[in-house]
């Protein structure tokens, strides 16, 4: 079996292939998508118009998720490299070697990105939520989070990030801001229908907080009863 990865408009148009590749991220100025090869040890960049794709081999490395800076120069991936534990890494498109930016044990479950580029936030063993220097330096633990919640997206100018527990409906997603560690609650969220539904996955939501999307599963089951067997 294959992971496809597709690029389709909110026009209605045809959904274009990418190819056999797995947990997609268009870039920020919309012309491009990095992509983890179904063999998990390389990257590939793949125009979402003209343009030829590029494949970067990660020889020694086992890619779990991958992400753009926002200058679409570089991109930061969680992956395994042979001998050490999961933990991300910079790469610079340009050329170079992937750069470990956090130790091990310090992970992300998705490597989000500050809008600046700056930072990009982890969690570590004790679950607390970290902002890990992109370039390099200390990493900086965020206030207001609590443990088990994790981020998902920031907001426009780097001040707040959105996030949420997972295993509770309706969700609960708050808005901290990461230096004060003033919360707040932004929204819950549920499905209409939320039967067979124990929770939503991670949540999409516009760096403006005007619009989000997810995702859920939903389960459901009949129970019969059946009398008069012998």
């Amino acid at each position: 079996a294959h992971t496809v990865g597709y690029y389709r408009k909110t026009d209605g148009s045809p959904a274009v292939k990418l190819g056999n590749v797995s947990r997609p991220r268009l870039s920020p100025d919309g012309k491009s998508v990095v992509a983890i090869d179904e063999s998990r040890d390389e990257l590939a960049i793949l125009p979402v118009g003209p343009g030829e794709p590029r494949r970067l081999r990660l020889q020694g490395y086992t890619v779990v998720f991958v992400e753009w800076l926002p200058n679409t120069q570089g991109v930061v991936f969680l992956a395994n490299e042979a001998g050490h534990g999961l933990r991300l890494y910079a790469l610079d498109l340009s050329g170079g070697a992937p750069r470990a930016i956090t130790p091990e044990g310090v992970v992300a479950s998705i490597p989000v990105v500050s809008p600046d580029g700056k930072y990009a936030v982890a969690v570590n063993a004790s679950g607390q939520v970290m902002l890990c220097p992109v370039a390099g330096g200390d990493l900086v633990i965020c206030k207001g989070i609590e443990i088990g919640e994790r981020p998902y997206a920031w907001n426009t100018d780097g001040t707040f990030l959105y996030v949420m527990s997972r295993g509770s409906l309706p969700a609960k997603v708050h808005r901290v801001n990461w230096k004060t560690g003033q919360r707040e609650l932004w929204k819950e969220v549920a499905p209409p229908d939320a039967a067979g539904v124990p929770d939503i996955s991670a949540p999409v939501i516009t760096p403006d907080g005007l619009s989000y999307a997810y995702s859920y599963r939903q389960t459901l089951s009949q129970l019969h009863l059946v009398e008069g067997l012998k």
